[in-house]
């Protein structure tokens, strides 16, 4: 049976993706800590633990608002060419 995406729902798309790069920031934050802790140099910096709690604020911020405006051109195009076909079973 072949559908077709015909909209997007911009807030919730916007939700889903600020979440997921958080996530990923977050992630990153941490690596960035876990090398610090084991470089040479010693303990990790203020302003190093400041960028851990930041990233995933800015990551999660950036990727709500691209999500968001993601699905705003999408919904836009689909308008014009159609919706994407997918096939489920």
């Amino acid at each position: 049976m072949k559908r077709k995406i015909k909209r997007i729902d911009v807030f919730s798309t916007a939700k889903v993706l600020g979440a997921i790069s958080g996530i990923l920031g977050l992630l990153l934050g941490l690596v960035f800590l876990i090398l610090e802790l084991v470089s040479p140099e010693g303990i990790a910096s203020a302003e190093l633990i400041a960028v851990m709690f930041l990233l995933p604020v800015i990551y999660g911020s950036i990727g709500g608002i691209c999500g968001g405006l993601g699905a705003l051109v999408y919904n836009w195009v689909s308008g014009y060419l159609g919706g994407i076909k997918i096939e489920l079973e």
